[in-house]
């Protein structure tokens, strides 16, 4: 078994942001992923949430989005993130959509 450790590039990538207003709003207080890690099947109450992403350092003014992020234990990957890392993980969790300014994006709960 091969292990892979992801980390987040900050000095020159957004990092990615989630409400805890849009997780509550949109999947209720019984699926608060953002502070329970314990796995939970979403299929029947997903409702894709808006996603967003910032700049962590001063002075960069970083626009680069990462394909590939992680964010509460769970990736986030948008279509070259998705088309990358798909046949290693698609066995290992399900995955739902995200928005991200109307675009689509990806959402796995690994």
């Amino acid at each position: 078994m091969t292990i892979y450790r992801i980390h987040p590039d900050r000095m020159n990538y957004q990092l990615l942001s989630i409400s805890s207003d849009e997780v509550i709003s949109k999947l209720g207080k019984s699926y608060p992923f953002h502070i329970d890690p314990t796995p939970k099947p979403y299929s029947s109450i997903w409702k894709p949430l808006e996603v967003s992403f910032y700049d962590s350092t001063l002075g960069k003014k970083k626009t680069k989005l990462p394909d590939i992020n992680i964010d509460h234990g769970r990736f986030f990957l948008n279509e070259a993130g998705y088309n990358v890392l798909s046949t290693l993980i698609e066995s290992d969790g399900k995955f739902y959509p995200c928005l991200l300014v109307s675009k689509a994006v990806l959402f796995s709960m690994l």
